[in-house]
């Protein structure tokens, strides 16, 4: 409460708030209310991981993996060990070989385990390879077949036995056989298919909203589609297809075009883009032709002395004198009781500080950036914070969010101490060679509040008039008035637009839903006839008499 007992008792912005909502969530419920839902994304929309949609595309292309399916076959270390110290021609005992002999063969096992991993790009064109192996019980990881013929080769060529090549050409034909089947670096080709289908199908069913946003690329194995998956295999398979030149591509990509087809007839291309701009014209509509939705308030501007021009005012903490400010890095403004949270202030918006002992450093422009109700966290967008501690009289105002408009400001006073007068508009410039400092008495409001003559000491202004608009245009901004008003208003717009039959219902809904409002606002008045009044008499021109000359 301000001035005396019946000073006003609401500080800048804390009014009535209206049931509000973001605007996403506004738009979600007029899509539905339009009849076109959203089947690719949220709780009906089914998901594939990169790994399950690679192993379908890779099904449906006819390219088989059996080196690390169940029926791959794998041999331990020491059985590959035995077979080829066997094979070339030596005498195996266990733990009683020659010198180095052991570790020798190991090696090439474990150098035609990773030659073949390669050749084979298990790796999916990468460079992990399979870790050595190194105790006896250590089992191949892919089909020990090609591996053993590998190391038999090399230990071979090592002896000099004449039949190593044989052992290569053999592996040479395991490799030529499986690239019939598997194709090299098909699965880096799977997974490139695979994110430009899921970035096309988004772009397709514009789920970006019109803009240029498309989902990150799908790179770990775990990594899910955040759409509905069957369109997106769809489109990876028809690639595949066309790229290896099977007759069967344009079945794949006509189930695509069919997918998008049947969902533009259930969401027509541009929808959400309309919605969104619908939704934003309702509000400022309904706030600049309603009074009923435009809060009125009373707002505070704390005058100092030898000062005659302010910002606009806006939402305010009014005079406080336990504020303290901190360079802790982020720096921070600090109170000791009350909420900065209750008072109306919100993350991202701007505040400007007054009163500070350190004017030049933190009476300054600041962004929010985390909020309590005793702190409020800063990137100061000018100078630095320097710490102060409480006790200067210090408000905080936001700068560009939910301000006074000042085209609907009504009236104005000056507080000082307990004593209200009233401001006049209306500043005449001629009064302007007057330097007299004393209480002032008129003022002006535009894009700034000005008043005259020019303050002797510290005063309070306070203005009566609406807030204006909250942001209503990115997805997490909320609604400033009651947003079912809002959602009826674009919904009337939205069936006109695609002509359903029920655009008039919806429009005599909102009518009776205004006019009930509006009723409202006269609570318990008295509305007596005007009595007829004669017109008052015209006052008679004044009689000249002209003398010719």
């Amino acid at each position: 409460m301000a001035g005396g007992l019946n000073g006003p008792p609401i500080l800048n912005g804390s009014a009535y708030i209206y049931p509000t909502i973001t605007l996403t969530a506004l738009r979600d419920q007029l899509l539905c209310m339009l009849g076109f839902p959203d089947p690719l994304t949220g709780p009906d929309a089914t998901t594939r991981t990169l790994a399950q949609l690679r192993a379908s595309v890779l099904t449906l292309l006819g390219f088989s993996t059996p080196l690390l399916s169940p029926d791959a076959a794998t041999r331990t270390l020491v059985q590959l060990r035995e077979s080829v110290i066997r094979r070339t021609g030596n005498y195996y005992v266990a733990g009683a070989n020659a010198p180095g002999h052991d570790e020798l063969v190991n090696s090439f096992v474990n150098e035609a385990h990773q030659t073949v991993f390669r050749l084979l790009e298990m790796d999916k064109g990468g460079v992990t390879l399979p870790t050595q192996m190194t105790a006896d019980s250590d089992p191949t990881i892919i089909d020990y077949v090609p591996v053993l013929d590998m190391a038999i080769g090399l230990a071979k060529a090592h002896s000099g036995q004449d039949d190593a090549k044989a052992y290569f050409d053999q592996v040479g034909k395991y490799i030529s056989d499986r690239a019939a089947r598997r194709p090299p670096n098909i699965s880096a080709m799977v997974d490139a298919w695979i994110n430009e289908a899921h970035h096309a199908i988004f772009r397709m069913v514009e789920l970006d909203k019109g803009g240029v946003t498309l989902p990150v690329d799908l790179v770990s194995d775990s990594d899910p589609t955040i759409i509905d998956f069957h369109p997106v295999l769809a489109h990876a398979v028809g690639a595949g297809k066309a790229h290896y030149k099977q007759p069967d591509a344009k079945l794949y990509f006509d189930q695509v075009a069919k997918y998008i087809s049947d969902r533009a007839t259930r969401r027509p291309p541009k929808v959400v883009a309309m919605c969104t701009q619908w939704l934003t014209m309702a509000q400022k509509q309904l706030y600049h032709r309603y009074k009923m939705l435009r809060t009125e308030l009373w707002w505070s501007i704390p005058i100092s002395a030898g000062q005659r021009i302010y910002d606009v005012p806006s939402i305010s903490s009014g005079p406080l004198t336990d504020v303290s400010f901190a360079d802790s890095g982020p720096d921070t403004i600090d109170r000791v009781a009350g909420s900065w949270i209750t008072d109306g202030f919100r993350v991202g918006y701007k505040v400007k500080a007054y009163g500070a002992a350190n004017a030049g450093n933190n009476n300054v422009q600041w962004t929010i950036t985390a909020l309590t109700a005793l702190q409020m966290t800063l990137t100061v967008t000018t100078d630095a914070v320097v710490a102060e501690s409480a006790g200067a009289s210090i408000t905080i105002n936001t700068m560009n969010y939910i301000e006074l408009d000042f085209r609907t400001a009504t009236e104005a006073w000056l507080l000082d101490n307990l004593t209200w007068l009233p401001l006049f508009p209306g500043i005449n410039p001629a009064s302007f060679t007057i330097s007299t400092q004393t209480m002032p008495t008129n003022f002006e409001l535009r894009e700034y509040f000005e008043i005259f003559p020019e303050p002797q000491k510290a005063y309070t202004a306070w203005i009566k008039g609406h807030r204006g608009l909250m942001p209503f245009s990115a997805d997490t901004d909320v609604s400033t008035i009651d947003y079912e008003l809002i959602l009826l208003q674009a919904l009337v717009w939205g069936k006109q637009f695609f002509r359903q039959q029920d655009a008039r219902e919806i429009k005599s809904d909102l009518e009776i839903w205004i006019g009930k409002l509006n009723a409202g606002t006269f609570a318990g008045l008295r509305f007596v006839p005007r009595e007829t009044l004669a017109e008052p008499m015209a006052m008679p021109y004044p009689q000249v008499t002209f003398t010719r000359v």
